[in-house]
């Protein structure tokens, strides 16, 4: 995003350093803010119209309706900066994993808690299913569920209203296997290619996919520091597929020792 460069003066002296700023990206962040902002900007509004507040008591749904809205414009907002703050922090190899055992068949279910409100509101249903070979592995279980959270809301947005989406998952040669199948438009090679990049976002049929464009590339930057690899499968059948490999074990120091 921020690229350093050195010049000589008119003197041939070695200049003090200007930033070339992707003023692109920029603009894509400040947008990104706006949106949600402007929307707590008109909430805002309406707290302070005094006839506007006076109807509303006389209407408790308009209030929670009020207060909904106000809730999720600032999720947006935070989740926003913490994607930010988290791309930045594994650009600069500044994210150290905290390695211990974990049951990954909770981290799957945190995930589905944690999307279901995004699937409710698109009329989606997630189902599991788990290899019998399932145990425990070994990662980051913060990270790792921030993984699975990214892959699953991202395809669930790109998926059809009114559809099913399927995580499976399993254990092979040592390896921990995870599937999360859903809808959408086949996704091109060039695409894919550039899918896992830093505010890349794929259009659907209808237009641009409503994210901040940094989580898929956070996923797999996290997935990357555990050893594993993460891709999209996309046939020409249509349906995608995001799989995720993993280690079972890791080289780590217990907490306790």
């Amino acid at each position: 995003m921020v690229e350093t460069e050195r010049a000589l003066d008119s003197d041939g002296n070695q200049a003090k350093p200007a930033l070339r700023v992707d003023t692109r990206l920029i603009a894509q962040i400040a947008h990104d803010l706006r949106t949600p902002l402007a929307s707590i900007r008109l909430d805002f509004d309406l707290l302070s119209d005094k006839e506007a507040m006076a109807k509303m008591r006389s209407d408790p749904r308009q209030h929670e309706r009020l207060i909904l809205n106000l809730g999720r414009a600032l999720g947006r907002m935070e989740q926003q900066i913490t994607d930010l703050l988290d791309i930045g922090d594994l650009q600069g190899g500044q994210v150290t994993l905290r390695i211990e055992p974990i049951d990954p068949t909770e981290l799957i279910a945190s995930a589905c808690e944690r999307t279901a409100i995004l699937a409710e509101q698109r009329d989606q249903l997630v189902e599991l299913q788990l290899g019998s070979s399932v145990t425990v592995i070994d990662g980051d279980r913060e990270r790792l569920e921030q993984v699975m959270v990214n892959l699953l809301s991202y395809l669930l947005r790109v998926t059809p209203i009114d559809s099913t989406l399927t995580i499976e998952a399993d254990i092979e040669a040592g390896e921990f296997k995870l599937a999360i199948k859903g809808g959408g438009r086949q996704v091109s090679f060039e695409e894919r290619e550039s899918l896992f990049e830093p505010f890349f976002r794929l259009r659907d049929e209808v237009g641009q996919i409503q994210d901040s464009g940094l989580g898929l590339a956070i996923a797999s930057a996290l997935v990357e520091l555990h050893g594993g690899s993460v891709w999209l499968e996309s046939p020409v059948s249509g349906g995608n597929t995001f799989r995720v490999s993993l280690p079972v074990e890791h080289d780590y120091e217990s907490p306790d020792s």
